[in-house]
Order: structure tokens, then sequence, then C-alpha cells
């Protein structure tokens, strides 16, 4: 069943937001509506990948800073996810991402929190840190629902660095590998698959 949400995940019939090349795919069923944020899959992704804190709103009454790389290419695309969570709110809102796709994923689950007050069921695979230390109380609230996949000592997982002082929000589960703080591995990024359930 894992093994199938994560396939689920990184097959798609992919649409592209030209200038931040944001890939992201919209699916609706009679009852469910379900997000998919593509990994880092192009130059320009990479480039994104390496930024810092910004604010996601203008006016927040409590203050909290997400990585501004992810929060540019998931601006890029906010409209059109946020049309087609309004066209469905009484369906159930499944949000899925792999790698950078997860932390746009972590983005989206956020957003609609915020601006939707409804809560996605959003599983995320090899997802880098998103979100600072500040504000800790507020994205625990807005971050439930998050279920957090981290496959043996995938590096992915590990940046950017605590010491930046971004941290990880969700439910994590293991998977894989034995946990070594540290031990960065690149094959535990691209081995998800193998090591899920079912």
């Amino acid at each position: 069943m894992k093994r199938q949400i994560f396939k689920q995940t990184v097959i798609a019939d992919w649409q592209t937001e030209s200038t931040t090349d944001t890939q992201y795919a919209i699916e609706e069923t009679a009852d469910k509506l379900i997000i998919k944020l593509q990994g880092s899959v192009s130059r320009i992704d990479w480039i994104q990948n390496f930024s810092f804190w910004k604010k996601p709103y203008k006016q927040m009454n409590n203050i909290f800073f997400v990585h501004s790389g992810f929060l540019k290419k998931y601006k890029a695309i906010r409209a059109i996810i946020q049309e087609a969570v309004y066209k469905n709110l009484d369906k159930k809102i499944i949000v899925l991402g792999y790698s950078q796709g997860a932390a746009l994923a972590l983005l989206v689950h956020e957003d609609i929190v915020f601006t939707f007050g409804k809560t996605p069921e959003t599983t995320v695979f090899g997802c880098p840190r998103v979100f600072s230390i500040f504000g800790r109380k507020t994205l625990k609230k807005r971050l439930q629902g998050v279920t957090r996949y981290h496959n043996g000592n995938d590096i992915v997982c590990r940046v950017p660095f605590t010491w930046l002082l971004f941290r990880h929000y969700g439910n994590k589960i293991h998977i894989g590998n034995k946990y070594r703080w540290w031990k960065l591995s690149i094959k535990d990024h691209i081995t998800y698959s193998e090591n899920l359930e079912g």
C-alpha cells in the first residue's frame, strides 16, 4: 500500500509553470481532489533549492519563515491550486510530493489550512526542511495531517541544515537503513520504492 502511494506520487500527467519550471498535477475523482508536486528535474529546480528564508504572507499575526526558493515555486502555481481546492471543498483533499515536490506539498498543505480552514491528507517522501524554527506552535497546528517518510540517511531530508534554523514538521515515519546522525546518503534518496511495504 505504501509503495503504491509512492508510485502514485511520482507518476502523473505533469503540468509545467514555465517561469519557475514548477511541475504539478491535479486529479479529480467523485470524492477526492489529488494534488501532486514533482521533484527536482531541471537546473532551475536545483538553483532554487539553495535559497533561504522568506515570510510566506505579507500580514502575519504569528510570524514564521519558509524556504524562499520553494516559496517562489509554490507562489507561481498558488492561484491554480487554490482554484482547484475552492471548487472541491466538499471532497477529501490529498496532497502528495517527493523530494522538492515534498517541500512544495507542505506549502500547499499549510496554505489550504490557512486559506480554507480545511486539513488535507498529505504524504511526502524524501522531504527537505521547509519551515523555520520560529512560529513552531502555529506550524505544528497547521501541519497536522502530514505524514513524512524518511528513508535511511537520505541527504535531502537533512537540508537545509538545522544550524540554519530550519526544522521538520509532521509525523515522521522512518524506513530503510538505520538512521546515523553523521551519515548522508544520496542512494537512500532514490530507493524509497524498494523500502516501502506493499
